[in-house]
């Protein structure tokens, strides 16, 4: 009795969480596994999440400048334009940068879309983080997103998860892609915040 071969069904794409856990402990292995892009839904929330940051980011100084002058109205049209301008802009801008910078490390062709994949999916390692703070910390004391260790820390980790993710996705030089996804950004956030302080 001969039965039919039965086809192996091909392995199921892992769940949300689980991609989480390998882009944040496993970069490199995300990235050359899954060569994402980010279209429709999951650009949409992560232009929210961007927005929301810059939000949160800008909030305690909008506040603080007022006083008491009208601060709903002016806490809303901040909300407003980082969610409709701020958002969007940092996410098409910052993927055109993200391209530019992985030209610069001697990849020939770049994809677009896979660029902007890499920046937007590390950007939203800090912005995750930033939004996580905030709403912790509001109901303490001043939200002052950007002097704590923890965004330090989750603003580090983004910059390897960026440089892993080029190394992985496109045939670069690794101390040209060092240069442009460790030390410039280092050498930025490092003037950032020393600013800040």
């Amino acid at each position: 009795m001969n039965e039919a071969a039965v086809a192996p069904t091909p392995p199921r794409p892992p769940g949300i969480v689980a991609g989480a856990i390998d882009l944040l402990l496993r970069p490199a292995a995300f990235f050359h596994d899954r060569r994402p892009t980010i279209r429709g839904n999951p650009a949409l929330v992560i232009v929210i999440v961007m927005g929301l940051e810059i939000f949160a980011d800008r909030y305690e100084s909008v506040v603080q400048r007022l006083g008491k002058a009208s601060p709903i109205t002016a806490v809303a049209s901040l909300l407003l334009s980082s969610l409709f301008i701020v958002g969007p802009l940092r996410y098409f801008i910052g993927g055109a940068w993200c391209r530019l910078r992985i030209r610069f490390s001697g990849a020939p062709d770049v994809d677009p879309e896979e660029a902007r994949a890499i920046f937007a999916l590390s950007e939203i390692i800090r912005s995750v983080a930033v939004l996580t703070y905030t709403l912790l910390d509001l109901a303490l004391s001043p939200v002052r997103p950007w002097l704590s260790p923890t965004i330090l820390l989750a603003t580090a980790w983004s910059q390897v998860v960026s440089y892993q993710g080029v190394r992985a996705s496109f045939p670069v030089s690794a101390w040209k892609a060092r240069i442009w996804f460790l030390l410039v950004p280092g050498l930025f956030y490092g003037w950032l915040y020393w600013k800040l302080f």
